[in-house]
C-alpha cells in the first residue's frame, strides 16, 4: 500500500469510527480518487466540497496530497499548498489543528516538499491552540520522533507528562531525553541525564510513597518529588545547544541511592530503559575522568559548588547510606535481585550484563570472578551458547591482566598474569577439555575446543606461555569437526595469528588432506573443502603457475563431486560449490601474479557453469558479477544481479555490486546500469519513510528495548554514504545520456556540497562486503580488492566528484580545489577530471589575451588520448580501465559544455565587459575539447570494432578447460560469444556516444 493510499485509509477510518458519517460520504470519493492516483478528479471532489464549506479542514488537507501527486510538484502547486497550509494554521476555529490525521496529511505533504521547518510550526500551533487535546499532542510527539526532532519530543512529551498523567508519557520523555544523551563526550550530555534521572527519581518516588514507604535520603532530608516544569524545560532548552554551555549545576554523577528495594520493574521494557540511563551515566562519568580537566580517578565524585544533590530512586539498588557512583551504581543494578530476575528472562539483558561486567568491573569489586563463577557454573549445567564461553575467558583474562582494556581494543598488557588470574586459566582451560572430551555434548559441541584456541590466541597475544599450544589445538579441532561446512570460518581467527612456521607445517597436511585420491562421500568432500581453504590461507609462497595448478586442481574436484547433488531439488545448494568458489578465487589469483585475462575468462566459464547447477549460490554469482564488470561486459553483470533480485534495505547494502562506477558503463541503453541507479536511489525515499515509522510503532507499543536500536538505524539509512555515492553517480550518468536539467542540477549539486562539507564524519557506510568470503593467502589482497574497478570509493572519492561537479555545475560557488584528497582514492583519469574541474574555472575567470588556463584545461584532455593509447596496447590493462579513460573524457567535456553555456547566458545577463568577445573565446576552447575529446572516441570505436572480432581467441584463451567433458566445445563457443557480445556492445556503445556528443 502506498503512503498517500495509508493516509487517506486512516483518515476514513477515524472519521468512521468518531461518528461523522456525514463528513465520510463526502469524503470518501476524493479519496478512493487519490488511492488510484487520480488526482484530477481528486481535486475537482475537493472543489466541489470546498464551494460549500470553504474552511473544510479535511477537504483542504485533501487537496494539497492531490496537489502534490503529480511530479516534480510545479512552482504553482507548491504556493497553493503553503498557502491552504496557512489557512488551516490561521483559522479562527482551529478545527484543522484539532484533527490528528488531518495533521498528518499536512505534515507528509510539506515534509515531501523540503519544508520540515514548516511543518514543525505547524505542530507547534496546534499544540499551543490545544494543550488539553491528547491525540493531538501524541500526534504531534510521534511527528517529532519521525522526522528526529528529539528536543522538540522531550518537551512536548513533558508536558503531556503534567497535563494527561498518564505513566507512559514519563517513560517517553525520558527516552526522548536519552536519545539526545547519546554522545556522552559533550558536555550538554550532564544536563540531559540530570533532567532524565530527576524524572525517574520522581515516579518511583510516587510509587513508593504509594505502597506506603519511606523515602528516606542519607542526609535526613525528604527525596525530590520532582522537578518543575520551568525549571526541567530550561535545562532541556539548555541541552539541546550543543556545546555552548558549561556542564550541569546538578551533576548526574553524584547521586546518593535511596532505599528502593521493595519496588519491583513492571516490565522487561522499563528495565531496559532504566539500564540504558544508567549506561549512559556510567560513560558520561567515564568520559570525563578520562579528558584533561577531569580527576584521575574514575571513580571520583566531583560535585560543582553550586551542585544540589539529588537522589536516584530505583527498585534495583539495594539499601545504602553511601553515594554510589555512576559506575558503581550501574553495576549494582545488574547485580541486584531485580537484575538477575529480568537477566535470567531475557537474553539480550544477559549478555549486556556480560558486558557491562567485563567493562566496567574490577579486581577489587569482584565482578569479574563472580562472572565467571557465574558463566562456569552456566556450562557445567549444560549451556552452550558461544558467548558465553567467549565472555567466561574474557573474564578470565581482565583478571589475569588486572584490565579490561585489552579486550576493548587498547594495546595494554600485563607482562605475567596476576596469580588469581593465572588459577583462572588453569581452571578455565581444565573446564573445557573435561567438557570437549567428557561431556555427552562433547563430539558435537564445537564452542569447547574453540574456548581453549582462545585461551591461546589470548595468550600468544600477550606473549605468556601458552599452556595448550595453539597449532596442535587447531589440528585436533580440524580433525574433530573438518566435516562441517563451518569449519574453516570457525578457525580463521586463530589462522591469522599463527607464525610463518606454523603456518609452513599446516599447509603441508592440508594439502595432504585435500589432495587424497579416490572418490569422496559428501561428510568426505567438507573435509577436503575445508582442508583446502586453510591450505590456501595460510600458504607462505605462491605464483602463477602454483595458482593454475590450484585452480584446475579445484574444477577437477568440482566435476568428481558433482554427481553427489544430482537428486537434489533444484532449489537446494550442490556440496560441490564451493570448489567452483576456490577454482575461480584460485584463476583471479593466478591473474594478479601473471596479469594474463585468459585467467580471468577461465574462472568466469567455471562460475557460470557452477551458477547453472546451483542457482542460489550467491557467492559464487557475486564473483562472477565482479569478474564481468572487469571484462568490460556490465550487461552481464546486470542480467546475475536481477537474478539475486536484492530487496528494501539490500538496495543499500548491496547496490554496490553494479553501481560503483557505474558511469563507466552508462552510456548504451543495454547497460541498464542507469534504470537500476534510479530504482536503488527511489528506494531511499521509502526505507526512510519505513524506518521513520518503525521507530515511531515502537514508542506507540512501549517497546522501550527496540527505539534505540530503530532510531541508529534510521539514522544509518538517513546518512548512509552508499546514498550520496548513488547521488553523484546517477549525476554522472544522466550527464553522459543528456539527460540533466541543469536547473534541478545546480540544486542538488548544491546540497551535495553542504552535506559533503558538514556531514562527512557522520557518513556510514553500510555496504555488504562479506557476502563475498575470502579464500585467498593472509598475505595476498583479498578477493574483494583484487576484483574491484579502481580504488575503493569512499569518503574521499565522494568529495572529490562533488567537488567536480560543483566546479562545473554551480559557478557561483566556491571553487574547491580538492587539494587535500589523496589521489591513491581516485583512478588516473578520475584525479585528472579534479584537476580539469579547477582549470576551467580558471579559464573563465582569465582575461582574453591570457591563453595559459585554456591550455592547462585542454591538456586533460590530451592526456586521456595517451592513457587510451596506452591502455590499449598494454595486454595486462583490462577492458573496463579503457572503458573509464573514454567515458571519463567524454564526461570532462559533456561537463565543460555544460559550464560553457552556463557562463555564456551569464556574460550576457550581467552585460559584462567584453562578453561578446569572452564567449566567442569560450566557444573557440569548446570547439578546441570537442576535436580531442573525437580522437579518443575515435580510438574506443576501433577498440570495439576489435572486440567483435575476438571471438576465436576467447574461445582459444579457455580451450584448456575443455579436458572436462561437461566444458564442451559448444559450451565454451556459447559462453565466448556472450561474453564477446557484451563487451562489444560497451566499446561500440561509448564510442557512438562520444561521436553523438561531438558531432555538434
Amino acid at each position: 500500500m502506498s503512503i498517500v493510499a495509508q493516509l487517506v485509509n486512516n483518515l476514513l477510518v477515524s472519521k468512521k469510527l468518531s461518528g461523522a458519517l456525514v463528513e465520510y460520504r463526502a469524503i470518501q470519493p476524493i479519496c478512493s480518487a487519490l488511492e488510484v492516483a487520480s488526482y484530477k478528479t481528486a481535486l475537482l471532489g475537493c472543489a466541489k466540497l470546498l464551494k460549500k464549506q470553504p474552511d473544510h479542514a479535511t477537504a483542504l488537507a485533501l487537496k494539497t496530497l492531490a496537489l502534490a501527486g503529480p511530479r516534480p510538484v510545479s512552482s504553482a502547486a507548491q504556493q497553493e499548498i503553503v498557502t491552504i497550509v496557512e489557512s488551516v494554521k490561521n483559522q479562527a476555529s482551529g478545527a484543522g489543528l484539532a484533527d490528528p490525521e488531518v495533521l498528518q496529511i499536512l505534515a507528509w505533504v510539506m515534509g515531501g516538499l523540503g519544508r520540515g521547518e514548516e511543518t514543525l510550526a505547524l505542530f507547534a500551533k496546534a499544540t499551543e491552540k490545544h494543550p488539553k487535546n491528547e491525540t493531538v499532542s501524541i500526534e504531534a510527539f510521534l511527528h517529532y520522533v519521525r522526522v528526529g526532532e528529539r528536543r522538540s519530543a522531550q518537551q512536548i512529551s513533558m508536558r503531556m507528562q503534567r497535563n494527561f498523567k498518564n505513566e507512559k508519557y514519563t517513560w517517553w520523555s525520558v527516552m526522548a531525553t536519552l536519545l539526545q544523551a547519546r554522545d556522552v563526550s559533550d558536555p550538554s550530555t550532564d544536563i540531559l541525564l540530570a533532567l532524565a534521572e530527576r524524572q525517574i527519581s520522581d515516579h518511583y518516588s510516587q510509587q513508593r510513597k504509594a505502597a506506603g514507604l519511606d523515602v528516606a535520603t542519607p542526609n535526613g532530608a525528604p527525596a525530590i518529588e520532582g522537578a518543575a516544569e520551568g525549571g526541567a524545560q530550561s535545562q532541556a532548552d539548555a541541552a539541546s545547544e550543543k556545546g555552548k554551555g558549561k556542564e550541569s549545576a546538578v551533576s548526574a554523577d553524584s547521586a546518593p541511592v535511596a532505599s528502593g528495594a521493595a519496588l519491583e520493574f513492571d516490565s522487561a521494557h522499563e528495565y531496559f530503559l532504566i539500564t540504558r540511563f544508567l549506561e549512559l551515566r556510567a560513560l558520561r562519568h567515564e568520559a570525563k575522568a578520562a579528558s584533561a580537566t577531569a580527576p584521575a580517578n574514575a571513580d571520583s565524585v566531583a560535585v560543582s559548588s553550586t551542585s544540589t544533590t539529588s537522589q536516584l530512586v530505583l527498585p534495583s539498588i539495594t539499601p545504602s547510606s553511601a553515594s554510589l557512583t555512576p559506575r558503581q551504581a550501574f553495576l549494582a543494578h545488574f547485580a541486584s535481585k531485580e537484575g538477575d530476575k529480568w537477566c535470567a528472562g531475557g537474553l539480550g539483558l544477559e549478555i549486556w550484563r556480560r558486558e557491562t561486567e567485563l567493562r566496567f568491573g574490577s579486581i577489587e569489586g569482584g565482578e569479574w570472578v563472580k562472572s565467571w563463577e557465574r558463566l562456569s557454573k552456566s556450562l557445567e549445567d549444560g549451556e552452550t551458547n558461544w558467548h558465553t564461553m567467549l565472555y567466561l575467558i574474557r573474564c578470565t583474562f581482565a583478571v589475569a591482566d588486572r584490565s579490561s582494556k585489552a579486550l576493548f581494543g587498547v594495546e595494554e598488557f600485563s607482562a605475567q598474569p596476576s596469580e588469581e588470574g593465572a588459577e583462572l586459566i588453569s581452571k578455565s582451560r581444565a573446564l573445557f577439555r573435561g567438557l570437549a572430551d567428557n561431556s555427552p555434548k562433547g563430539k558435537v559441541e564445537r564452542g569447547f575446543l574453540l574456548g581453549l584456541l582462545e585461551i591461546a590466541r589470548e595468550s600468544r597475544r600477550r606473549k605468556w606461555e601458552e599452556a595448550d599450544p595453539l597449532l596442535p589445538t587447531l589440528e585436533e579441532y580440524f580433525e574433530r569437526f573438518s566435516t562441517k561446512m563451518c569449519c574453516f570460518d570457525d578457525l580463521l581467527p586463530y589462522l591469522q595469528v599463527l607464525n610463518d612456521s606454523e603456518r609452513t607445517s599446516l599447509f603441508e597436511k592440508m594439502t595432504t588432506i585435500a589432495e587424497v585420491a579416490g572418490d569422496l562421500s559428501i561428510t568426505a568432500v567438507y573435509r577436503v573443502i575445508n582442508a583446502s581453504k586453510v591450505a590456501r590461507f595460510v600458504a607462505t609462497v605462491s605464483d602463477a603457475a602454483t595458482q593454475l595448478a590450484a585452480a584446475e586442481g579445484f574444477v577437477k574436484r568440482y566435476f568428481q563431486t558433482l554427481p553427489l547433488g544430482k537428486g537434489l531439488p533444484p532449489t537446494d545448494l550442490q556440496p560441490a560449490d564451493d570448489f567452483a568458489l576456490l577454482a575461480g578465487q584460485a584463476f583471479v589469483a593466478a591473474w594478479q601474479y601473471s596479469r594474463d585475462r585468459s585467467c580471468l575468462e577461465r574462472a568466469l566459464v567455471v562460475l557460470e557453469y557452477g551458477l547453472q547447477r546451483s542457482k542460489h549460490k550467491y557467492q559464487i554469482r557475486i564473483l562472477a558479477i565482479n569478474i564481468l564488470r572487469l571484462l568490460g561486459a556490465s550487461s552481464s553483470a546486470i542480467a546475475h544481479f536481477r537474478i539475486l533480485n536484492p530487496k528494501a534495505i539490500q538496495n543499500d547494502t548491496l547496490s554496490h555490486l553494479v553501481l560503483n562506477r557505474a558511469a563507466t558503463f552508462a552510456v548504451t541503453q543495454d547497460a541498464a546500469v542507469l534504470e537500476e541507479a534510479v530504482s536503488a536511489s527511489k528506494w531511499y525515499k521509502t526505507g526512510e519513510h519505513e524506518a521513520a515509522e518503525m521507530a515511531v510503532r515502537v514508542f506507540s507499543y512501549h517497546n522501550y528495548s527496540k527505539i534505540e536500536e530503530f532510531i541508529v538505524f534510521q539514522d544509518r539509512l538517513t546518512r548512509s554514504l552508499n546514498k550520496y555515492l548513488l547521488q553523484i553517480e546517477s549525476m554522472r550518468m544522466r550527464v553522459l545520456r543528456g539527460l540533466l536539467d541543469p536547473a534541478l542540477t545546480t540544486e542538488a549539486v548544491g546540497q551535495l556540497t553542504y552535506t559533503v562539507e558538514n556531514r562527512t564524519t557522520e557518513l556510514f557506510d553500510n555496504r555488504d562486503y562479506k557476502t563475498l568470503p575470502n579464500h585467498q593467502a593472509k598475505n595476498e589482497p583479498s578477493i574483494w580488492e583484487q576484483t574491484q574497478m579502481g580504488p575503493k570509493t569512499q569518503t574521499p572519492w565522494l568529495r572529490a566528484f562533488t567537488a567536480i561537479y560543483s566546479n562545473f555545475l554551480n559557478l557561483k560557488a566556491d571553487l574547491v580545489e580538492g587539494t587535500d584528497i589523496n589521489a591513491s582514492e581516485l583512478t588516473p583519469s578520475e584525479a585528472a577530471l579534479l584537476k580539469l574541474s579547477s582549470d576551467v574555472r580558471a579559464v573563465f575567470a582569465a582575461a582574453l589575451d591570457d591563453s595559459e588556463p585554456e591550455q592547462n584545461a585542454l591538456a586533460f584532455f590530451k592526456i586521456q588520448t595517451t592513457l587510451i593509447e596506452q591502455a590499449l596496447e598494454d595486454s595486462g590493462r583490462l577492458p573496463w580501465e579503457v572503458l573509464q579513460i573514454a567515458e571519463i573524457a567524454l564526461e570532462g567535456y559533456c561537463l565543460l559544455d555544460l559550464a560553457i553555456e552556463q557562463r555564456t547566458i551569464e556574460l550576457a545577463e550581467t552585460k559584462a565587459q567584453d562578453h561578446a568577445k569572452h564567449s566567442k573565446r569560450l566557444r573557440n576552447f569548446r570547439i578546441a575539447a570537442r576535436d580531442l575529446t573525437r580522437t579518443v572516441g575515435a580510438r574506443v570505436t576501433a577498440h570495439g570494432k576489435k572486440v567483435a572480432k575476438e571471438r576465436p581467441k576467447t574461445v582459444t584463451s579457455v580451450s584448456s578447460l575443455k579436458q572436462f567433458p561437461l566444458l564442451d566445445d559448444d559450451h565454451l563457443l556459447n559462453f565466448s560469444h556472450a561474453l564477446v557480445e557484451s563487451r562489444r556492445a560497451m566499446a561500440e556503445g561509448l564510442g557512438a556516444a562520444i561521436h553523438r556528443r561531438c558531432i555538434k
